[in-house]
């Protein structure tokens, strides 16, 4: 469903209005063509919002009112209109409402009335919620989400928070080979495509997308609207996406295109959550050293050979997934190390066969750790006959033959030091 909403040659009239709700609420006004009175004893703060709207192309009229001098909400838009005008749309985000000072405030007077500060006081005019909401989330959230968020919208901000979430990075392998085998035409309708593709997983898993970074992809759960499987959402969209990617071979070979292959990286943990940005330009997005280690992990799959990794705190969380720890490891800015896995897949709908092959391989690391190089040698060779493909198998070989010259030491803890992102 798409959501549009012109309000061209509509006065607008916001109680409250130096911020929070009521700065979001003028801001998306603004944006849908509506002149936008503001009342505030924070005058100044109003100003500074005046000048932000202006400059983004609006019109902002700024006027000192203090609602609670006014027996009534109505009473406050009299003495509004005595200076702007007739007034078409009413938000009230005061924070001193009360069902008793609206009652004389009928929403047959106004195109569109909204009442921020008590929940299911006055939310008139459900689809312009819908279209609201839609103005600050749509772009970054599936429309059913904005439905479910219109039923309470209130309870959304765009305002910054510390939150914990699941945040998932994915980037195209060789891509700049790929690119500079194509036309930029072909190019172009190829990562269309791709990344047509891919979003429908996010969406499907309840994502937010946050941005495309070249064709590389940057998604998040948890916010705007909560989610308790965060992190099982997440990881589930990293499998769909390997599992999409497939699909997606054959009618690309058939135009002509190369197959893709991506590395994914999803990671947990507290983030701040906001829009960010500059007055030129905000995004709703996520920021903070969980963030970079899902970008991290991203990055470093292609080094194992797998398509996905994910760090410890969305491992823990999710009982019921298979995985195979991958290794230890220190990313670039980072000193603590952490364990990193890899998704095999829900619980009971992994073969006898994978779990077989798991059981040795966590045998098989154990040894390396305690530094049994032979034991441990003999563990990865069986595994690599019985996958040769695997390049893991082949990466912990090599390793070790690597450790039987040149022996870590007592003190060796294990951990493999990334350098580079």
């Amino acid at each position: 469903m798409a959501y549009s909403i012109d309000l061209s040659g509509r006065v607008a009239f916001i109680t409250g209005a130096s911020g929070g709700l009521g700065a979001q609420f003028a801001r998306t006004l603004s944006a849908a063509g509506a002149a936008v009175v503001r009342a505030s004893r924070r005058v100044e703060k109003l100003k500074e919002l005046r000048a932000q709207i202006d400059g983004e192309g609006g019109d902002a009229h700024v006027i000192e009112l203090d609602v609670t001098n006014h027996a009534s909400i109505k009473s406050a838009v009299a003495h509004a209109e005595t200076e702007v005008g007739s007034i078409d749309i009413l938000v009230n985000n005061s924070g001193v409402s009360t069902t008793q000072r609206l009652q004389d405030v009928s929403p047959a007077d106004y195109d569109f009335m909204f009442d921020t500060t008590v929940k299911g006081a006055f939310f008139v005019a459900q689809e312009v919620g819908k279209r609201m909401l839609a103005r600050l989330f749509g772009q970054y959230v599936p429309p059913e989400l904005v439905d479910e968020m219109a039923k309470d919208p209130t309870s959304y901000s765009m305002d910054g928070r510390n939150e914990e979430l699941t945040v998932l990075f994915s980037d195209v392998r060789s891509f700049t080979t790929i690119s500079e085998g194509l036309d930029p035409q072909e190019l172009t309708h190829l990562m269309n495509e791709y990344l047509g593709a891919m979003t429908v997983v996010v969406r499907e898993q309840r994502g937010t997308l946050d941005k495309y970074i070249g064709d590389a992809i940057m998604a998040f759960w948890g916010a705007p609207v909560a989610d308790p499987e965060h992190a099982r959402h997440a990881v589930l969209t990293a499998i769909a996406m390997q599992k999409e990617l497939k699909l997606l071979a054959e009618p690309f070979r058939a135009r002509g295109w190369p197959e893709l292959h991506i590395g994914v990286g999803v990671n947990t943990g507290m983030m701040t959550v906001g829009d960010m940005g500059s007055p030129v330009r905000k995004a709703y997005t996520v920021m903070g050293d969980a963030v970079n280690l899902g970008s991290r992990l991203e990055s470093i799959t292609k080094q194992y050979g797998v398509g996905i990794i994910v760090g410890p705190q969305t491992h823990d969380l999710l009982k019921d997934m298979v995985f195979r720890e991958l290794d230890k490891v220190r990313v670039k800015g980072k000193d603590e190390p952490v364990a990193i896995y890899e998704p095999l897949g829900l619980a009971g709908e992994v073969s006898a066969e994978v779990l077989a092959q798991l059981k040795t391989w966590q045998h098989a690391l154990r040894l390396y750790r305690a530094q049994d190089w032979e034991q441990a040698e003999l563990q990865f060779y069986n595994l690599s006959r019985q996958a040769p493909e695997c390049k893991l198998y082949q990466l912990y070989l090599a390793r070790v033959a690597h450790w039987q010259k040149e022996p870590p030491g007592a003190d060796w803890d294990g951990v493999t030091t990334f350098e580079t992102k």
